[in-house]
């Protein structure tokens, strides 16, 4: 690392040719190729002269890992991306770094392209794709050439238009593109010639390619606002209808659709076409992934690839990837420094200075060996990733500023060339010399394919040629069972939901052996880990902690001492981003042993590009295991419900549907035995029985008597690894693939049977003991008082599909019996009476609040109790009795029929700021409990805005020391019970 000066230094920009190489760019424009011919041989670092000025450039990996270092260099706005500032404004792409509407708009769409949402905007991918094979099949039958890049623009702009936007372009439907492409191709055609060829610039015609694309843009606006349409399941209606203080003006959302459609189309449909024109002229990468393709459809003509079937496509991926090594279609991106520096120890930079990182060049560096020009996908083996330098592969950019729609590019990308190379033998002309187009992205011009559609016989000759075997797998055995005598504490940082929720599955897990465990953030845990075990999920963003764990990371890194439990690390990542994959799990592991911690496991990690459903659930396997054998005494896999003495039977005195017009909601109580008391708040942590209908139709599925089943999880889907293993025992050949196209998570056992009846002979006892586990408990928020009855518990359950409690709990009536047992709540959750309290919940989140408004008395402070639903007359759950109380003012809201526009409960509490901020003023301390997934951040958010609208400054910092302080507390959950 060089090091930064302090005395203002001399710059290279000063005199470029006095340190550097030029390349003459002043005259008439050179092709992409010929421009990237005269960089051969030139030092790392060299000038390009335009007309004017001059830039900086370099492809040389050890200057650009210099650059990527985000206290050293950031983004910059370059000469080519502020030409396009007309058209894309501060849009994300566009912004500078100190224009507020960036990290706005940055921050309320993150989560949009977490990879969890990509099973959001699969459909609609499918269905785009398949309209381009249409196309794509009426010209082979006319025996027609395709053009390549013209129709994989198509694709990826109907695909953005309609998953982002609800807007069909209709591109497969036209004779000639839609007036935007036209307009956008003419725009940024413009922006390329002010730069290298400013005497071509056709001014007039610039500004009504402006004009076409903002009319676009501003109708497909207009008919969202006038349409009526509140939701928030795509990218427009997220902007549109985000809370007052998040929400970008309309003049912004313009900038951000047009950036996205530019950017979210434009950088696809080149690395498409690249990929294609590639595996064209490669046969044997062509051959291997079409076995891959084959092996997961088979010889059907018209699969319809599910979900998870993307990350099973692995070959396509490294295919993929190594097409955009060859011609990253971002052909390169822009840093500049923070302050003076010297850049690789020779270059001298001013604060601002850029330079640009050509991708193409940084691509051929001498990391990647002495064969930079062929194309090798098994560069991109998980071996080689973890083998390769980082920042060496960045077809994305770098660091806070990279694409922040690349998850979405490539699962895109990758489930469209699985497909075309299962479906099509390509021709190519070969006469045909790459030509590449440049605008703000790169295409390989004219590039033409003939299709041939291929047949069984195709796929068998492939089969033959390559001598591709079938390789089996270890199968687990079934898994033990017991009970463990330990607490746990599950801490998580989490910012866009992954790793919460993989937190829940693991709490699922130690709920199996009797353990309940505590789930909180990193943050929570800072200073003080407790004593009993620790299981830390976390991920990295951009190499930095997630905000809920960033104070924790900070402790844990300077710490000199401290009390470390028995610990183990669960990492999550994306391993196509090797320069910060698992850097932070890593860290945490590595310093909780430094510190004297004992670690229980190795640190697991899972990768979300590939199939991480069943890394977690080998984690949790081999998680389980550890947990018995430490602090447990493990027993035979069959259990009965007598052999868990730590549930009482309880017996049920009233049960009713508190929700008769509107989604079901039950109403239980039940009488405690003698000798179990309670506090308000607590919880009930019941064991449920499977519903008896339920249990025959899995026996009859299965084969197996019914009463071997009745303890058994029967309704849990089945993940990637337990298909694979049942495709593999399935004794009928043609099952098996046909089970490996199953999307993981979309049936259970008894429907996979029933589908597939020959699987039945291989579901033997231990293979069913492995994959049914013994029920498990679920959960409950006790929603009564011990001081208005002490002798009875009462409950509130949603009726939830496939839910093995909620289904139970909804079934039961007067005089049936439930084994159950009391469980503590935290107490920083018990409510504190001596201080204004503000309580936030939706739907049965509402539980542990009706017993602290019954506890509350007038005298106390103020209270207000926020409580989102679906309507006044369809689930406003004991309303009659809430409102009148003199202790609290509750404050509804009504999610099929909204009031002054508050859709959800953080949207009153903004639009109730004053009073909200008034009670905090006074020192009021908030409780929310509801859905973890998407209520509390919307909470978490709306409390950040108030604070930051009243005072100007960070509302983050301020919840997070709120959190510490025991001000802010959540009792939240996620998942089906």
């Amino acid at each position: 690392m060089s090091a930064i000066i302090t005395e203002r230094a001399p710059s290279v920009l000063d005199d470029p040719e006095r340190y550097l190489p030029i390349i003459d760019l002043s005259g008439p424009p050179l092709p992409f190729l010929g421009r990237l011919a005269l960089t051969n041989g030139t030092e790392p670092l060299y000038a390009d002269r335009f007309p004017g000025f001059y830039q900086l450039r370099t492809g040389s990996h050890a200057v650009v890992d210099e650059l990527c270092d985000e206290t050293r260099f950031t983004k910059a706005v370059g000469k080519g991306l502020q030409e396009i500032r007309p058209l894309a404004g501060d849009g994300l792409f566009t912004a500078f770094n100190d224009e507020p509407n960036w990290q706005r708009a940055h921050d309320l769409l993150l989560p949009s392209f977490a990879m969890s949402n990509m099973r959001m905007y699969h459909p609609t991918m499918l269905t785009v794709a398949q309209r381009m094979i249409r196309a794509w099949d009426a010209a082979a039958e006319a025996g027609r050439p395709v053009e390549v890049a013209e129709d994989a623009t198509r694709m990826t702009l109907d695909t953005i238009g309609l998953a982002g936007f609800g807007y069909d372009f209709g591109s497969f439907d036209r004779e000639q593109p839609h007036p935007f492409v036209d307009a956008m191709v003419g725009a940024l055609s413009h922006a390329q010639r002010r730069i290298i060829a400013p005497s071509t610039v056709d001014e007039e015609q610039f500004q009504r390619d402006l004009a076409t694309q903002f009319e676009i843009v501003d109708q497909v606006i207009a008919e969202r606002l006038n349409s009526g349409d509140t939701r928030t399941d795509d990218l427009l209606g997220l902007m549109l209808n985000a809370p007052q203080e998040q929400r970008l003006s309309l003049e912004n959302i313009r900038y951000q659709v047009i950036t996205f459609l530019i950017a979210g189309h434009e950088t696809t449909s080149g690395a498409l076409s690249f990929a294609l024109y590639n595996l064209a002229r490669n046969p044997t990468a062509l051959r291997l992934a079409q076995a891959e393709v084959d092996a997961l459809w088979g010889d059907d003509p018209d699969p319809e690839p599910s979900y998870s079937d993307v990350a099973k496509l692995r070959y396509v991926r490294q295919c993929l990837d190594e097409s955009l090594r060859l011609w990253p279609t971002a052909a390169g991106f822009v840093r500049e420094a923070r302050q003076d520096t010297v850049l690789a120890g020779r270059y001298p930079l001013r604060a601002g200075d850029p330079v640009v990182v050509s991708s193409v060049l940084l691509h051929r560096d001498p990391v990647w060996g002495d064969n930079v020009e062929d194309f090798d996908p098994g560069r991109f083996s998980p071996e080689a990733i973890a083998a390769r330098p980082a920042n060496a592969f960045k077809p994305f950019g770098t660091g806070e500023r990279a694409c922040i729609g690349r998850q979405f590019s490539l699962h895109e990308s990758v489930m469209l060339l699985g497909m075309l190379i299962h479906r099509y033998r390509f021709i190519t002309d070969p006469a045909y010399q790459l030509t590449i187009k440049q605008t703000l992205t790169i295409k390989p011009e004219g590039f033409e394919l003939t299709l041939i559609p291929r047949t069984p016989a195709d796929r068998a000759a492939n089969r033959t040629a390559l001598n591709v075997l079938p390789q089996p797998q270890d199968q687990q055995g079934p898994q033990v069972t017991g009970t463990v005598a330990t607490g746990l504490t599950i801490a998580y940082g989490s910012n866009l939901g992954s790793c919460a929720e993989y937190a829940a599955q693991l709490a699922e897990t130690a709920a199996e052996l009797g353990v309940e465990a505590r789930q909180v953030t990193l943050n929570e845990l800072a200073g003080d880990l407790g004593t009993d075990p620790l299981l830390v999920i976390t991920a990295s963003y951009n190499g930095q902690p997630t905000d809920d764990a960033d104070e924790f990371v900070r402790w844990l890194t300077e710490a000199s001492d401290a009390d470390v439990p028995a610990f183990a690390v669960l990492g999550v990542g994306d391993r196509g981003w090797a320069a910060t994959y698992q850097r932070i799990p890593t860290l945490i592991d590595r310093r909780l042993g430094e510190l004297g911690g004992r670690r229980l496991l190795d640190r697991g990690e899972v990768d979300q590009a590939a199939d991480s459903a069943s890394a977690v659930l080998d984690f949790a396997t081999n998680y389980r295991a550890v947990l018995l054998a430490e602090f447990g005494e493990s027993r035979a896999p069959i259990q009965s419900r007598a052999a868990t003495p730590e549930f009482r039977a309880m017996t049920v005195v009233e049960s009713y549907d508190m929700a008769p017009n509107g989604r079901p909601k039950r109403f239980v109580r039940l009488q405690l035995p003698s000798d179990v008391d309670y506090q308000t708040a607590d919880h009930l942590v019941v064991l449920p029985e499977n519903d008896p209908a339920v249990v025959q139709t899995t026996a009859r599925a299965l084969g197996v008597p019914a009463t071997h089943l009745s303890t058994r999880e029967l309704g849990d889907r089945l993940t990637g690894r337990q298909l694979t293993r049942l495709a593999e025992l399935s004794p009928c050949p043609p099952d098996q693939p046909r089970i490996l196209a199953i999307e993981p998570g979309t049936v259970n056992l008894a429907d996979l049977a029933g589908r597939f009846p020959a699987l039945r002979e291989a579901l033997t006892w231990p293979v069913l003991l492995d994959l049914l586990p013994p029920l498990r408990p679920r959960t409950y928020s006790i929603s009564s008082s011990p001081r208005r009855d002490p002798r009875h518990v009462d409950l509130m359950v949603s009726l939830l599909p496939g839910g093995t409690g909620s289904t139970h709990l909804n079934r039961i009536q007067s005089g049936d019996v439930v084994l159950a047992r009391v469980a503590p709540c935290r107490k920083v959750f018990r409510m504190d009476h001596t201080v204004p309290v503000i309580m936030v919940s939706a739907g049965t989140g509402l539980a542990p609040f009706r017993g602290a408004i019954a506890d509350r008395t007038p005298e106390a402070p103020p209270a207000l109790c926020y409580f989102g639903c679906d309507g006044p007359e369809l689930d406003y759950l004991h309303r009659a009795e809430l409102e009148a109380s003199d202790a609290v003012s509750m404050r509804p809201t009504f999610s099929a029929a909204p009031e002054n526009g508050h859709l959800f409960v953080q949207h009153r509490i903004t639009a109730e700021a004053g009073e909200v901020w008034a009670l905090l003023e006074q020192g009021a301390k908030v409780y929310v409990c509801g859905d973890g997934a998407r209520m509390a951040p919307g909470v978490r958010a709306a409390f950040q805005e108030i604070y930051q609208g009243f005072t100007g400054e960070d509302g983050e910092t301020w919840l997070k020391q709120l959190i510490a302080d025991g001000r802010y507390v959540e009792d939240v959950y996620s998942g089906p019970q």
